[in-house]
């Protein structure tokens, strides 16, 4: 099932500001479950693909190179100094991310891809509404991406990089090619060490990883926001819900509500099957 990720989008944004009118809160509950229906359904797609990408590399042994990287998550993950306000570690920020870009701009066969330092808006929104306010936790706002052609390059710019840098004191590495693939599928090698006493992210990717996850932070947030993965199925989505809804949510389908080549085909049966259960 082919989905559009950007049409799902749009639709989300209608239901959320009242632009797709409903006649009861049954109705208005079916649009908002079916549309999570599909973000679940979008998301395994590209778990599936990144699997598949996966298996590919590694037929022949070609991340063996990459399974020495061993995850590290250390018991404190604040920012060293204390920073009461965002704009008091600018500067350090600024000078950890210039120190990362230059090593990592000389490495062969890997591309640098710079995030902006984000404005102290959105870091102050996730500040309070993920660590309590507490801007010390904050660990992405100076954060690059090294792409990489090769398993090779990645293991080679992995220990350049860090050694180069001279870090001392890593917060966190995730090897997220293997093990620790977070629910939204991705695959790369995140790590947060602690330049220039300030805590940055890098992350670490193969190219062909990048190219598939490019452009789709939509499905990053549902994955996050749905807990999608082990914890929820489409299936199981189905399951929690009224008869009524569900019933409501087979109605819908049948009629191709919105659009017809986002609903996938077994929806409805599934739908009568739990309800007629």
């Amino acid at each position: 099932m082919e989905i559009d990720i950007k049409g799902l989008c749009r639709l989300e944004h209608d239901l959320k500001a009242g632009e797709i009118s409903a006649a009861s809160p049954v109705e208005r509950d079916a649009m908002v479950n079916l549309l999570k229906y599909l973000q679940i359904e979008t998301v395994h797609q590209f778990e599936t693909a990144y699997d598949r990408r996966c298996f590919e590399l590694d037929k022949d042994g070609g991340l063996t190179c990459l399974r020495s990287i061993a995850p590290i998550r250390s018991a404190d993950r604040q920012q060293p100094k204390v920073c009461l306000e965002l704009q008091d570690g600018d500067e350090e920020a600024q000078l950890a991310r210039q120190l990362v870009q230059d090593v990592a701009n000389d490495l062969e066969g890997c591309e640098l891809k710079c995030v902006e330092v984000n404005s102290s808006e959105s870091p102050t929104r996730k500040a309070k509404s993920s660590y309590g306010g507490n801007v010390r936790m904050l660990s992405d706002m100076t954060r690059v991406s090294v792409i990489c052609d090769k398993p090779e390059d990645l293991a080679r710019a992995f220990s350049d990089i860090l050694g180069r840098l001279q870090v001392r004191n890593t917060h966190r590495l995730a090897n997220r090619l293997e093990s620790e693939a977070g629910a939204d599928g991705y695959r790369d090698v995140k790590v947060n060490p602690v330049v220039n006493e300030y805590v940055c992210e890098i992350q670490r990717q193969l190219r062909q990883f990048y190219e598939l996850k490019h452009d789709q932070h939509a499905m990053y947030e549902w994955a996050r926001e749905l807990s999608v993965g082990a914890k929820l199925e489409e299936e199981q989505l189905i399951e929690d819900l009224s008869r009524e809804v569900t019933e409501e949510m087979i109605r819908f389908a049948q009629k191709n509500w919105q659009w017809d080549w986002v609903l996938p085909g077994g929806f409805a049966d599934h739908g009568r099957t739990v309800c007629q259960g």
